[in-house]
């Protein structure tokens, strides 16, 4: 449940995990959000939205050590804009899990019961729920600011909107297949991984209201569940391989082995998913630069992979990443430039002269 932002790619877009990897190029202190802004009391948050008829924002969060955390903390959490319009929508309820300071035990009890409920897999994990803390909407680090965050919420806001739309229809149908036909239909609103992890209810009911399944949605769950245990276990496979071969290389900074042998398994492996293949290879391909500081050889990289995935969400993004990696990695030691041999050659003349 500690991933942040690398292997942990199937909860991450392209975007948020370059942005990880930029983020490692320097150290970044933990920054305190707004005191009167944030609660870290998960119940009293509850209590809060059903006076206040609010939705919860819950942060799944690393202060001290992950780096889309903190940089989701810096860019957006923490600005005066997002917190003066969020709190109009939501109660803000922090839920951190520091690695270099001290919780209390109380607080630090409370986050994990809460991560072990809501199925936390990787930080950072912003979920929206309703009053009654149901979950509608999942999301993360997003680039862009505060400004295009609340944009973002507010199109999962309206996720909300058209469940409840579809299952007031469902209260009011007659019949047994017409309910489980608008129960099914607020479900689809909603990521998979939301329905799985928190609707379990509606889809039992949906079974038993629709037995013969004339709504189809018995048939097309199982083929996404089917589905998402296949894509689980190729994943695993994944961490498996980054794990045992290439991270010793990274560390060893082999760079030009490790980068070899991912394309070696993606070689093998054609059929993974092609945001897998992305993040795999990114991960490594550019952990040279970002070692390095050298700005134009990771756009290079990335230009590169754009165009070998010309339809994914890195090619559509590309000026806004190359952006984002030339402004996280302008923080780092840029690489030294050797001197030339021939001006080297000129200044020994001069002195000659002199």
């Amino acid at each position: 449940m500690t991933f942040c932002g690398v292997i942990s790619y199937r909860t991450m877009k392209i975007k948020s995990l370059l942005a990880a990897l930029s983020y490692s190029v320097s150290a970044v202190a933990s920054l305190a959000l707004g005191a009167e802004a944030w609660t870290t009391d998960f119940e009293a948050a509850k209590k809060a939205a059903t006076e206040q008829k609010k939705d919860l924002l819950m942060s799944f969060t690393g202060s001290d050590w992950c780096g889309p955390c903190m940089m989701l903390d810096e860019e957006v959490f923490a600005k005066e804009d997002f917190l003066k319009t969020a709190q109009e929508s939501y109660v803000l309820v922090n839920l951190d899990f520091p690695q270099k300071t001290t919780q209390e035990a109380a607080l630090k009890q409370q986050n994990e019961k809460l991560a072990e409920t809501y199925s936390i897999e990787g930080f950072p994990t912003v979920l929206l729920c309703d009053e009654q803390a149901k979950p509608y909407a999942v999301t993360g680090y997003q680039p862009g600011g505060s400004a295009a965050y609340l944009e973002h919420l507010k199109e999962l806001k309206a996720v909300r909107t058209k469940r409840d739309e579809a299952f007031s229809r469902a209260d009011k149908a007659q019949e047994g297949a017409d309910k489980a036909k608008a129960l099914a239909e607020g479900l689809a609103i909603m990521e998979p991984e939301v329905v799985e992890a928190h609707y379990m209810d509606v889809v039992s009911q949906i079974e038993k209201l629709d037995p013969e399944d004339k709504s189809g949605f018995v048939k097309a769950r199982k083929e996404a569940v089917a589905k998402k245990e296949a894509e689980e276990s190729a994943m695993q496979k994944v961490q498996q391989f980054f794990m045992g071969q290439i991270q010793p290389m990274l560390k060893a900074k082999d760079f030009s082995k490790a980068n070899e042998l991912v394309k070696g398994y993606l070689k093998e492996n054609p059929d993974l998913a092609e945001d897998v293949k992305i993040g795999l290879s990114l991960n490594v391909a550019m952990a040279g630069p970002m070692e390095k500081g050298d700005v134009k050889e990771a756009h290079r990289i990335v230009e590169e992979m754009a165009k070998v995935y010309p339809k994914s969400e890195l090619a559509t993004n590309l000026d806004e990443i190359k952006a984002a990696i030339a402004e996280q990695m302008g923080e780092a030691k840029a690489p030294e430039e050797k001197p030339d041999a021939a001006a080297e050659g000129e200044k020994k003349d001069e002195k000659k002269l002199d």
